[in-house]
């Protein structure tokens, strides 16, 4: 289970990698979380809190196949924690209107960071939807106002609005596999995590448009 939470008595396991909720000088108080709950639903087998000291948000939870966590939100914290090898340690944009993807793997318990990563550019972004697929890289699915916003491997460009963004990362979070953008003059984006789809190697997105002049085949 993953989500947000403000409350300072979410129930945490004994090992978890954060135990406290962060909180600002102004008073913000909301982290994301991670839980794993017995298969009855009667005990708490993995809590967490994921965040720093502005606003943290989780998407989760494929696992892989150590059945280690895969979690991704958006968060606007300047201190939400990435690791040394990860492709952005830092966000780019700065205050609460401009958040970031974050991607982080936790281990099957919670009780380590294997690593985290930040994605984003000097504006907004949101994430619907992250997937690993069968060589073990990991597919980010969501929206970006970013004109910066990182493509690689592609020709694409951000329009106007916001655009989506399909990125790959590699296995540990380190580079960039590939990165794109797809828009037109308005909104464009995905709306629910089933707006990603794997099988035989190809890619299905499900995705909303306002643009008449978003790219199509022929």
């Amino acid at each position: 289970i993953g989500g947000n939470t403000s409350s300072h008595n979410f129930p945490i396991s004994p090992d978890a990698v954060q135990s406290a909720l962060m909180t600002s000088t102004d008073g913000v108080e909301e982290d994301g979380f991670v839980a794993k709950l017995s298969s009855d639903g009667e005990e708490l087998l993995v809590g967490t809190y994921l965040g720093g000291e502005q606003l943290d948000g989780k998407l989760t939870l494929p696992l892989d196949e150590s059945q280690n966590i895969l979690v991704s939100g958006s968060t606007y914290s300047p201190d939400f924690p990435t690791t040394a090898n990860a492709y952005q340690q830092y966000l780019n944009g700065s205050g609460l209107g401009n958040g970031e993807v974050f991607v982080t793997k936790l281990t099957y318990d919670a009780s380590e960071i294997l690593f985290s990563t930040l994605l984003g550019g000097e504006d907004l972004e949101f994430v619907k939807s992250i997937k690993i697929d069968a060589e073990d890289q990991i597919l980010v699915l969501g929206a970006t106002r970013s004109a910066n916003f990182p493509v690689y491997n592609t020709l694409s460009e951000h329009q106007n609005m916001y655009d989506i963004f399909i990125s790959v990362l590699t296995e540990d979070g380190s580079d960039l596999v590939s990165s794109m953008l797809l828009g037109g003059e308005y909104n464009d984006y995905p709306r629910s995590p089933g707006s990603l789809h794997i099988q035989d190697d190809k890619i299905t997105l499900g995705l909303t448009t306002h643009s008449g002049d978003i790219p199509t085949p022929g």
